[in-house]
């Protein structure tokens, strides 16, 4: 391994040092390039190029023998350009604008001295491969935005994809962006050039934003980019926040919203349940100025937001299904009546063990007579309640639930700069997020309960910092140093609500002393009452960065070097599972014609042979850590004037985390043994044991088990990426053809090992049967028992070694497939890589008019060696037929987040897209981006492997290329419209007309998109949402709008249950589309001028027609409501009204 290292830093050194420096721009600063020209076209060298700006930066260059000349590493902003040469007029560029990452290209044409000079400013992106969009300030500011979150704006961008923005979400929105055929997690932001992402989580949900009224500008940039940028293989999105200049500028500003103001959610309105509160004040000031002119800047920001909601589609409202006949009536005499539509009698005191006949238990009882602190059922009525004949069985209704969450947030800016010499620049910049939440509905990163009930929710708090520090050294004209530190700190918490406690319910809980609060009980395709077991845990990460890039320009040569590292801490606390989770699946023995109802099992206190529990113990807490650098090499040669390409060389070294007191385990296939099991019935007494290995620096070593490396996963040393582009101006300063090929890394983030806080012998998820529902957690180990032993009597009642696997079918499950299921998720030590994709493009980019672009690219990407689990065995339960046996977190099938599974990166996936845009700069008051984008993505594994999903539904990993279909997260057909549109003045005689119909803008974002694809499945088997089968010959689509189809949008008769043990069903993956999505944002501003100062009154309209986008349906047939459209993917029309005040 130690000669892999050389080599490969043998390889990059080398590498570096025939390409010699580098130069150009980095993720905060842009460039500018350019060439000078006589009267007769010919180039002048030796002329004298100056370029200024208000914010300090004054920097001189002169041409070269070819008439070129460029400023490197500039940051972003409006510049004054002036060219001299004897003989020649001096000529002026006032208005040169510097974006970042980009290059601005210039044709300076000298006049002779009795002459008009003339300069002539190109497309900004005329020398680059790279497919990518700068979000300005005008857009930044002007565009409507449903959660006033700049990242919204990443999906204007030709490639993105995800779910319209959705104005009534809770906070900063949490929609994520999909770029080019990669994973919401394999995106990447960088703030003032600082490292700002959650390495925890990678999701960018967990990011604070610095608010809209700070930033410079940013840009994304999604696919192509150069050899400078990585770290992940999906869109980077690069922030700058303002600076001050020598002038004060500032705002005070607050945007408000109100119930009042607010159409209701579609739902909610049907089942007449009036428009839940919705109060949203955001407000805020901004202050730059001098703090010694022409030599230090400052730039200072706050803006807080006060949010009461109960409309958010995530955390606010929510469906479930509770009987029919369900009303408001909870006398003891109410719900006697409703359990004996059940047939079901009230019980004879307080059943302690299986009651049968089945009686109405106290529990269930209590649930439906309890009430939370506002007043309502924690179970609700049904809507419409009806009254059922006797005989027949009531039905489950669809019913709207709302919980009101509250969101608070302050964040603050301090930015410096100072601008030590003209060679010298400094900068220093801050900014602090502090977001305090109450989630009705608690959901986090997507963990929510299926079908919760409000008044179970929980807090979610995050705060971030970000701290970045910038040093840029002119050395001369043409060598250029930028070095960079950056910190960012991110501290989640959450906690849960908990208004009742399990001795409240007569639950007992051997963690009660811990942790009182009552289990969550799943009621399958009904509801779910209590805490999510994932919403008590806190977390601590911190990313240390420091990047030196220097820059070079030699002749046709701009050249780039840099070398970056990386340092990160996280701490994760989670308690996960600690107060039980009891499900009620709908699969007891019950009389007819109550087989398979999950309410009757719930009022029965039924849990049979198909009742669960399950209760997490042990140690809870990781103290993670691990490093990462990298080195490039990057060179944008002009061949000719014409010709520009792209060559580059990145490597990365991503470390693997481990944890300081060596509390990782893992299962090495190759280490596992036969071992003969007593008490267990002939054929069914082989198991495989043994296999797990631990980490070296473990400071409570596990007894006989072997030590590997202290990250348990090897890094990998060998993620060289090659990047090359060009660039062809096939028309001079018309046509462009473009094309580039390069592969792309993608850092793993460490909620891929999460799931080790879960796993055995640290932790472990207690499955229990049979056991009655006062005492279903018994046999629950205490934490003060871990890490477990092995050769324990006491927790693996059996009397020998963990049984982790099965060679021969069970008497209970012939396929071999486990009646009780365990959860553990462990990285393959053998097939751990980092994952990358293969990206590639070739396009054309059409300049017409004067302010007109037009870009129609191909574009497609390769994923490889993604991460993905792989089902390790199908086991046997552990101890069949014993009531309350424990099951010791490690046996089962490769569904629902149980199972012994191996986290290995060998998954791929495959984008082919066609992308047009259509964009038009700022003239004659109007400017707009169209962009449409025609895609097929296809993969085997949608998401990180964070949990389970529909593609752990195959019976054999073999069958693994079954799951090759159409993404969950693919959509066909986008198209999205952005513009901006300056009303032109009134033009009459008339002071008081023309004072009315003076400044008045109208912007608008318009998004139709295609629908996302889903599987029908099925959960007639315990515990497996299985596929289900399909009828050949049948045709599962239907025809009409979605509004007429909401009772049955796709044909459910053409599927079957997959009934037979071990059937993992022969329908496919994603093979129905779920309802197209419409929106419209507008915003309507008029402007005051006042002097110097503006005053500007916005009010904008979010889904201003108030069109409904319908979500997916319910796909699961176990459901009496298969097929049916219960909830919308977008809010109702929301008005948010403004006053700012720009000075």
């Amino acid at each position: 391994m130690r000669a892999v290292r050389t080599v490969a830093f043998s390889v990059l050194c080398g590498f570096l040092w025939l390409a010699g420096i580098a130069g150009g721009q980095t993720t905060t600063t842009g460039q500018i390039a350019g060439i000078v020209r006589d009267p007769s076209g010919a180039v002048v060298s030796g002329a004298t190029i100056t370029a200024s700006s208000q914010a300090g930066v004054d920097r001189g260059t002169v041409t070269d023998a070819g008439g070129r000349f460029t400023f490197s590493v500039l940051p972003p902003g409006s510049y004054r350009l002036v060219a001299k040469k004897s003989g020649f007029a001096d000529t002026t560029a006032p208005a040169v604008v510097v974006r970042i990452t980009e290059t601005t290209n210039l044709e300076i044409n000298l006049a002779v001295a009795v002459q008009t000079a003339v300069v002539e400013v190109h497309s900004e992106q005329a020398e680059t491969p790279t497919h990518g969009t700068v979000i300005q300030q005008e857009q930044i500011r002007q565009l409507p935005l449903p959660t006033r979150n700049f990242q919204q704006l990443l999906a204007l961008t030709p490639g993105t994809s995800g779910p319209v923005q959705n104005s009534s979400e809770l906070g900063r929105g949490a929609a994520p962006i999909y770029v080019n055929g990669n994973r919401a997690t394999s995106n990447s932001v960088v703030i003032n050039g600082a490292d700002a992402n959650s390495i925890g989580t990678g999701s960018l949900p967990n990011l604070a934003i610095p608010a809209t009224d700070t930033l410079q500008e940013f840009i994304v940039q999604t696919s192509q980019y150069d050899a400078s940028q990585g770290r992940d293989s999906g869109g980077i999105v690069a922030a700058v926040t303002k600076s001050g200049t020598n002038d004060f500028h500032g705002n005070v500003y607050e945007f408000f919203r109100n119930t009042v103001l607010n159409a209701n959610n579609f739902f909610l309105n049907r089942a007449g349940i009036t428009r839940p509160p919705y109060q949203r004040n955001q407000f805020g000031a901004t202050l730059g100025g001098p703090i010694l002119k022409d030599k230090l800047w400052f730039f200072i920001s706050y803006q807080g937001s006060r949010e009461v909601n109960g409309t958010s589609l995530l955390n606010s409202v929510g469906t479930v299904f509770v009987p029919e006949n369900l009303t408001n009536d909870r006398s003891d005499a109410g719900v006697d009546a409703l359990a004996a539509s059940y047939g079901l009698a009230p019980c004879v005191g307080t059943p302690t063990g299986l009651t049968f006949p089945p009686c109405f238990h106290p529990t269930a009882k209590f649930l439906l007579q309890a009430k939370l602190p506002n007043g309502g059922y924690v179970i609700p009525s049904a809507p419409h309640p009806v009254s059922v004949a006797a005989g027949s069985v009531p039905q489950p209704e669809a019913t709207p639930v709302v919980g009101i969450s509250r969101y608070t947030e302050n964040q603050y800016n301090t930015n410096l700069d100072f601008q030590i010499s003209q060679a010298n620049r400094f900068s220093g910049k801050f900014f602090e997020a502090d977001n305090p939440t109450l989630q009705a509905l608690f959901n986090l990163f997507g963990l929510s309960n299926a079908l919760p009930v409000p008044g179970f929710g929980g807090t979610a708090d995050l705060n971030q910092r970000v701290l970045a520090l910038d040093d840029t050294h002119v050395f001369s004209p043409n060598l250029v140093n930028d070095a960079r530190f950056g910190l960012s700190i991110i501290t989640t918490s959450s906690a849960p609500q908990e208004p009742f406690t399990s001795a409240q319910l007569g639950i007992y809980n051997p963690l009660g002393n811990l942790f009182s609060g009552m289990p969550e009980i799943s009621v399958t395709n009904y509801f779910d009452v209590g805490a999510n077991p994932f919403s008590d845990n806190n977390a601590n990460e911190k990313t240390y960065t420091a990047v030196d890039t220097l820059s070079w320009q030699k002749g046709a040569h701009s050249l780039k070097f840099g070398a970056e590292y990386k340092h990160h801490d996280i701490y994760l606390k989670f308690n996960l599972y600690t107060r039980g989770q009891m499900f009620f699946l709908g699969l007891a023995q019950s009389p007819s014609p109550f087989a398979g109802n999950g309410f009757f099992d719930f009022l029965g206190g039924l849990y049979d042979l198909t009742g669960l529990t399950i209760m997490g113990s042990g140690v809870n807490n990781r103290d993670l850590s691990t490093h990462d650098w990298t080195g490039y090499v990057n060179d944008e040669w002009r061949l000719q004037n014409r010709l520009t390409l792209t060559l580059g060389l990145r490597y990365d070294f991503f470390g693997q985390f481990k944890d300081s007191d060596g509390r990782l385990v893992a299962i090495d296939p190759q280490k596992i043994t036969t071992t003969p099991m007593a008490g267990f019935p002939a054929g069914d007494n082989v198991a495989i044991t043994g296999g797990f290995v631990q980490a070296a620096n473990a400071k409570n070593p596990l007894p006989d088990v072997p030590e590997i490396r202290s990250t348990l996963v090897s890094p990998n040393y060998s993620n060289f990426s090659p990047r090359i582009g060009f660039a062809f101006e096939a028309v001079p300063n018309r046509l462009m053809v473009r094309g580039g090929y390069g592969i792309y890394f993608d850092r793993a983030n460490a909620r891929l090992l999460n799931n080790q806080v879960l796993n055995f012998p640290y932790y472990t998820l207690a499955q229990t049967l049979e056991t009655p529902i006062s005492t279903p957690f018994v046999n629950v180990p205490q934490p003060s028992q871990f890490p477990l032993k092995f050769n324990d009597p006491a927790i693996f009642p059996y009397g020998g070694p963990p049984a982790f696997f099965t060679q021969a079918p069970s008497p209970v499950s012939p396929t071999g497939i486990a009646v009780v299921s365990a959860n553990g998720i462990y990285p393959d030590i053998h097939n751990f890589r980092t994952p990358y994709t293969q990206q590639f493009s070739l396009g054309t980019q059409y300049a017409f008019g004067s302010s007109w672009m037009f870009d129609l690219s191909y574009v497609g990407s390769l994923g490889r060696k993604l991460y993905r689990l792989y089902d390790l065995n199908q086991a046997f339960a552990p101890v069949p037929f014993e009531p309350g046996a424990y099951s010791p977190g490690l046996s089962s099938l490769a569904v629902q987040g149980f199972g012994v599974h191996l986290m290995q990166s060998s998954s791929v996936s495959n984008y082919n897209s066609l992308q047009a845009s259509v964009h038009k700069r700022m003239a004659n008051g109007l400017q707009f981006l169209a962009a449409y984008t025609y895609s097929h993505w296809l993969d085997e594994y949608s998401g990180d492997p964070t949990g389970t999903s529909d593609v752990t539904v195959v019976p054999g990993n073999q069958q693994i290329l079954n799951n090759y279909a159409s993404s969950d997260f693919d959509r066909r057909h986008r198209f999205v419209f952005s513009g901006i549109y300056d009303l032109p003045s009134y033009k009459g005689t008339s002071a008081l007309l023309k004072q009315a119909a003076a400044g008045w803008e109208l912007a608008s974002v318009i998004t139709l998109q295609a629908g996302t694809p889903f599987s029908v499945l099925t959960n007639a088997t315990a515990y497996v949402q299985a596929r289900a089968d399909y009828v050949p010959g049948c045709n599962a689509s239907k025809s009409g709008s979605v509004k007429s189809r909401l009772g049955e949008y796709f044909n459910v008769n053409c599927f079957t249950p997959a009934t037979a043990v071990g059937d993992f069903g022969n329908s496919g993956r994603n093979i129905l589309r779920g309802p197209d999505q419409k929106n419209v944002d507008i915003s309507i501003v008029k402007f005051f001028p006042i002097g110097d100062k503006r005053v500007e009154f916005r009010s904008e309209f979010f889904n201003a027609f108030n069109n409904v986008s319908f979500a997916n349906p319910v796909n699961i047939l176990a459901s009496a409501n298969v097929g049916q459209i219960v909830s919308t993917s977008t809010g109702p029309r929301v008005i948010q009204f403004a006053l700012k005040f720009n000075f």
